[in-house]
């Protein structure tokens, strides 16, 4: 959600110069590149220790939730992995899961089904 501000003097009601408003623009995009330059550290940390890093993405009023792999091609050229359709701790621990197999040499195939993700439940990779 992005926020769209007018800068204006209290006391005269002006707009103040342009200077200004490029300096403030500056300092958005210092925080934004520190930022992604944290989180990219983090990813890359989490993918050595791990073997991959998840992203999860909480639902809205219009995207259902939904959670993806980072790192499992580049450390093991395995194809990258997505869940969705279910609360995100649990497509956490199906992912979590594959990447423990991946870790130890599996090489997860589209339809076929695969067990110990869920209790009681058989899960499969859908192919084309």
């Amino acid at each position: 959600m992005g926020f769209l501000f007018r800068l204006q003097n209290i006391s005269t009601g002006e707009s103040p110069g342009r200077c200004l408003q490029l300096y403030f623009a500056h300092s958005m995009n210092d925080n934004h590149y520190q930022h992604d330059q944290e989180a990219k550290t983090a990813i890359l940390d989490n993918i050595e220790k791990y073997g991959c890093h998840l992203a999860l993405l909480e639902a809205d009023n219009y995207l259902p939730a939904f959670v993806y792999s980072i790192g499992l091609f580049k450390k093991f050229g395995h194809p990258e992995l997505i869940c969705f359709g279910l609360k995100t701790d649990v497509m956490a621990a199906i992912l979590n899961h594959a990447c423990n197999l991946i870790k130890n040499g599996a090489r997860l195939k589209t339809n076929s089904l695969y067990s110990g993700f869920l209790e009681g439940y058989a899960i499969s990779i859908p192919g084309g």
